[in-house]
């Protein structure tokens, strides 16, 4: 019963999301990095990557995680991020903490992958490198030339 109750669920979903964001373009940075960042980074972002699963980083974020691929652009209904985040796998339902995302939210993400993911280059975090020297990899220095001075002639 509640198989059936969540694949109706998706089904309106899609059928709203068709509907109501057609021909809406979906902008990555106001749109759908917002979701990301309130709702994944903690658990997929730099500093933790649950699953393997990286969504701060264009690269690691269509790579996918130790479950698969969990963006398939222009297949929605193949992604794991909207079947994980609309509830299809009760068992793996995103996130784990706090609300779910609202309908909207999952119908955002959805007409996204619909429409190819499109995810500009230029707004992937920078790798931070620690300056502190001792963090530098190690140099030969090279002795000095020529006889500056008699002891070393």
């Amino acid at each position: 019963m509640e198989n059936t109750r969540i694949a109706a669920s998706f089904c309106i979903l899609t059928v709203l999301v068709g509907s109501g964001l057609q021909g809406a373009e979906i902008d990555f940075a106001k749109q759908i990095r917002p979701i990301f960042e309130a709702r994944c980074f903690e658990c997929h972002g730099a500093e933790t990557r649950e699953a393997g699963l990286r969504l701060d980083r264009k690269a690691d974020a269509l790579a996918g995680g130790d479950s698969g691929t969990v963006i398939v652009p222009g297949e929605p209904e193949s992604s794991l991020l909207i079947k994980y985040v609309s509830g299809d796998d009760p068992d793996r339902l995103m996130p784990p903490n706090g609300d779910n995302l609202t309908v909207d939210q999952i119908g955002v993400l959805t007409a996204w992958i619909q429409q190819g993911a499109e995810w500009p280059d230029g707004l992937d975090p920078k790798e931070e490198r620690n300056p502190h020297w001792a963090y530098q990899p190690l140099t030969r220095a090279d002795p000095p030339t020529g006889n500056a001075r008699p002891i070393d002639a």
